[in-house]
């Protein structure tokens, strides 16, 4: 044995997404608090584990992120069935933010994960500012076309995640109908994008390295639009 080698283990088991395979037929408060030690054990504290792993490794980038645990970026497996027509008190997932600001801030860019037994899913971008905050992100996509033409066309940006998605205006104001004629995402109201992974590579012990790269690979994105989000 080489006394050298730093061995390592993954956060996440195939005990996790069967935890979800499990809950998907029987989505009732009985049957989850009478298995509320198997999501304790094997989703609850392996993602908490993982989320604080990836905001020390984010710190790097960005020494906000020093200001966060698990506590500011997961989600409550909890629905908010308030106005659904959907009764079903849980989610058939867990969902995570990466951002400098945490999760009480959902509109300020950043990267959004999503576990379940069937794909994970990487989502970053702006999903859905206010009307002032559009305004101030379409004037940034004025004011610098190339910069921005720059961060989405570059090669890795492509390759990870593609084109630009988000739902679209039919109007905008006269005066930025000639920009829009060159940068037609300026009728988004949404700026985001995504990337999906097999579910066997949750179960890799460096899926947090993973998770920080294509945060880093959107982070020319972030930086474009931080200025819109600040007062």
């Amino acid at each position: 044995m080489n006394p050298q080698k730093k061995y390592t283990m993954a956060y996440f088991t195939n005990d996790f997404f069967d935890f979800f395979k499990q809950l998907a037929p029987n989505n009732n408060r009985e049957w989850f608090h009478a298995h509320k030690n198997d999501y304790e054990t094997y989703v609850k504290i392996p993602t908490q584990n993982f989320v604080d792993s990836v905001l020390r490794k984010l710190e790097s980038t960005d020494n906000r992120f020093a200001q966060l645990t698990y506590k500011d970026c997961m989600f409550r497996i909890n629905r908010d069935i308030r106005f659904s027509k959907d009764k079903s008190p849980y989610k058939l997932h867990i969902g995570i933010i990466f951002s400098p600001v945490g999760k009480k801030y959902k509109e300020y860019p950043g990267l959004y994960v999503e576990l379940n037994p069937e794909h994970i899913r990487i989502y970053g971008g702006i999903y859905s500012p206010d009307r002032i905050t559009l305004e101030k992100i379409r004037n940034l996509l004025i004011k610098h076309p190339k910069k921005f033409k720059s961060i989405i066309e570059n090669d890795e940006f492509q390759s990870v995640y593609g084109e630009i998605l988000g739902a679209k205006n039919k109007r905008l104001p006269k005066e930025m109908m000639e920009a829009a004629n060159k940068q037609p995402l300026l009728f988004n109201k949404q700026l985001y994008f995504y990337n999906e992974l097999p579910v066997d590579d949750a179960l890799k012990d460096d899926f947090d390295q993973t998770i920080v790269n294509h945060y880093k690979i959107a982070l020319p994105f972030f930086q474009f639009f931080e200025k819109a989000f600040k007062n």
